[in-house]
Order: C-alpha cells, then sequence, then structure tokens
C-alpha cells in the first residue's frame, strides 16, 4: 500500500541514528517509524487515515504460526530496515495497517503507546511500578 506521510515523531532510535550511535541496516536510510499516514493506493481506502505497526513479519515461520509476529526472526521494521514516514511517500503492507478516526497529532502517539502496553502484557511483574 502507499501511503502519504502525515504526521512523524522522532523516537531515541531516530536520533541514534543522526548521531550515529545505532547502527544503520540501510544506508542511505529515510527513517520514521512512529507515523500517520493517508491512504493513496488502494483506491478503495484511499483518503483513510492510519497507523502502521512497525513490524512487518513472514507470516510463513513458526514464531508467526504461533500468533508472536512481532518477535518474527525474519521481520523488516518501518525506518529501520527500509525507508519510513520521514519520506513524503511511504510503504506498508495491509495487514500492518490500521484505520484511525483521530486527529493524527493523537494518532502519532498509538504506536509508542501500544509498545508500552505489550510490554506490560509480555512482562507484567517486571514492569510495575512500586
Amino acid at each position: 500500500m502507499l501511503l502519504k506521510s502525515i504526521v512523524v515523531g522522532i523516537c531515541c532510535a531516530d536520533k541514534a541514528f543522526y548521531m550515529g550511535t545505532y547502527r544503520l541496516f540501510k544506508k542511505p536510510l529515510v527513517p520514521g517509524h512512529e507515523v500517520v499516514g493517508e491512504v493513496i493506493k488502494p483506491s478503495n481506502l484511499q483518503g483513510k487515515l492510519v497507523v502502521p505497526e512497525i513490524n512487518f513479519s513472514c507470516w510463513q515461520c513458526e514464531v508467526c504460526r504461533e500468533g508472536l509476529y512481532i518477535h518474527c526472526p525474519y521481520r523488516k521494521i518501518l525506518g529501520i530496515n527500509f525507508d519510513g514516514g520521514m519520506a513524503e511517500y511511504f510503504a506498508a503492507p495491509l495487514s500492518a495497517l490500521h484505520i484511525v478516526d483521530l486527529d493524527p497529532l493523537v494518532a502519532v502517539t498509538v504506536e509508542p503507546l501500544a509498545a508500552v502496553v505489550n510490554a506490560l502484557n509480555q512482562f507484567p511483574s517486571r514492569l510495575m511500578l512500586q
């Protein structure tokens, strides 16, 4: 799917790429995995506002088949393994997109919030504040 970048967040990984403290997997790289996009193609979803998941999994390996697709050893990560949302346009598979009805400035926080919720779900006793 072809998406037009609407809002992009900047995270520590993006800063580390810029500062040279995190090894780039692709050079040159357009970062940006905390992004809100507008669907350009396909036409049946054109104009929809979406938030992509950042992990694009293979869906073929044992890990994916067990439902643990964000841990896929073959996954590609938006804005890390290939160009991300700081480009004018970016690509993402339909399976990774979530249509949102939010202000784009709010929607850009969906991915970081999802990461926190996922961590709490996986390791609740280790992350609970006392």
